[in-house]
């Protein structure tokens, strides 16, 4: 405002260099609210189920309250993987309150649409009691089992973490297999 009613005492130089700078202010407030409100998506909910042929998944924004559904068919559903998160160790266990806050999971879901590449989607969500590397296989199994997805394979395993890996069909491997296999195979 007092700028406004200093404008015509104010050198162009001065007045350019005001506008300027709140432009910049203002892009930069804009870029981090739109930031804000598109990270502020959580997962809520995530439905797999064979009988209806889909994979369905459930987001809530946790500053406007909305909810978004994305229903997947089976038959688009390339692959997943599920994988642990590895958060800081501390010393004292966290709230039961704030754990739910933290996601342990990492779940890549691979969509194929039919377009040149699969369209990636990654949900990071808290699962409650899956805690070690045990339970983070039994989940990533049952949910591929629900997606009817029929092959599963361990991409990492090491003491803290695992990540495991569905699809369809066997991986692709790089290189030249050979054209006949031998009926018998003799070691020297």
């Amino acid at each position: 405002m007092v700028a406004l009613r200093r404008l015509g005492e104010i050198d162009r130089i001065a007045l350019a260099l005001t506008v300027v700078s709140s432009v910049v202010w203002l892009a930069i407030l804009g870029f981090v609210a739109l930031t804000i409100l598109r990270r502020a998506w959580a997962p809520l909910t995530l439905r797999a189920d064979r009988d209806t042929g889909a994979i369905e998944f459930v987001e809530r924004n946790a500053l406007a309250r909305r909810e978004r559904r994305q229903t997947v068919p089976l038959l688009q559903l390339a692959g997943l993987s599920v994988e642990m998160i590895a958060g800081r160790r501390t010393r004292s266990a966290p709230s039961p309150m704030w754990s739910i806050l933290v996601p342990n999971v990492r779940i890549t879901l691979r969509i194929d649409d039919g377009s040149r590449r699969p369209q990636v989607r990654v949900l990071r969500i808290h699962v409650e009691g899956v805690d070690r590397r045990e339970e983070v296989a039994d989940l990533a199994y049952r949910l591929g089992a629900a997606s009817g997805l029929a092959y599963q394979r361990v991409v990492r395993s090491d003491p803290r973490d695992i990540e495991l890996s569905d699809g369809h069909a066997i991986a692709i491997v790089i290189g030249s297999a050979p054209e006949t296999i031998p009926s018998e195979f003799t070691p020297e």
